[in-house]
């Protein structure tokens, strides 16, 4: 019966929530003030995204409690709609989308990595091939940063006013000039490939973040290009929104 269906989701979630809430064991908390921290804990969370439904669903399992307990007649009874909503929510909960399984999805490809000593032309080269507008750079020993088209302007801008045989000097370049000049290093932060969407999120929404490495490792370590996953722009959270909403 969808009644019997719908109240095993409902405690089902109600553990849930009191575990994402950290209510121990011997602590009453009832259904609505766990929602209530739930759709609080962040901008972007699984409650929030299904807070209506979620509500209707609070005070239908509340009308069929006190139905059963004084032996009425019941007056409503929950939708395929709404149980779809709960095992929605539940499911976001107990096995989020992660980053890497997005990328999956969306057939996203590998980041393409310079190491420092690669010459400008060539990533000059895939920006107009490929119109990619920023690219990660290794060491021998490790990630360095991320060279961007700004940073490729700033270094042209720079060096005109101190050399005007720039076109035998590109030949010459290697992308660690490039990378000296780069102003926004404290715009890109990292993050491991099974966070899930939500936490992604939550990334952007500091102050001045612009871009997210995903990483392969849970220390997040770059030590080669091997270690990078994908990159996640500003200009991607429309449809991570989307995804998630």
């Amino acid at each position: 019966m969808r009644e019997e269906r719908f109240l095993l989701l409902f405690n089902e979630l109600e553990k849930i929530l009191r575990k994402e809430c950290r209510i121990k064991d011997d602590q009453y908390e009832d259904m609505a003030t766990l929602l209530s921290k739930a759709k609080e804990a962040s901008h972007h969370n699984p409650v929030r995204s299904h807070w209506d439904n979620l509500y209707v669903a609070r005070h239908l399992r509340n009308l069929m409690v006190h139905e059963r307990r004084q032996n009425l007649t019941s007056v409503a009874e929950p939708s395929e709609q709404l149980l779809a909503v709960l095992e929605e929510v539940i499911s976001q909960y107990q096995d989020p989308m992660t980053i890497i399984s997005y990328l999956a999805a969306k057939q996203v490809p590998r980041p393409t990595c310079f190491m420092e000593t690669d010459p400008l032309t060539q990533a000059l080269s895939l920006v107009h091939h490929k119109r990619y507008s920023q690219f990660p750079i290794f060491s021998p020993t490790g990630y360095l940063g991320m060279v961007s088209e700004n940073g490729i302007a700033h270094w042209l801008a720079k060096t005109l006013e101190e050399d005007d045989t720039i076109l035998d000097l590109l030949k010459a370049v290697q992308l660690k000039d490039i990378l000296a000049l780069e102003e926004d290093r404290d715009q890109v932060v990292k993050i491991h490939k099974e966070a899930s969407l939500y936490q992604l999120v939550s990334l952007f929404e500091r102050a001045n973040v612009t871009t997210v490495l995903v990483c392969n490792h849970p220390n997040c370590k770059l030590i080669s290009p091997q270690d990078l996953t994908g990159i996640i722009t500003g200009y991607d959270l429309a449809e991570i929104y989307r995804e998630i909403e």
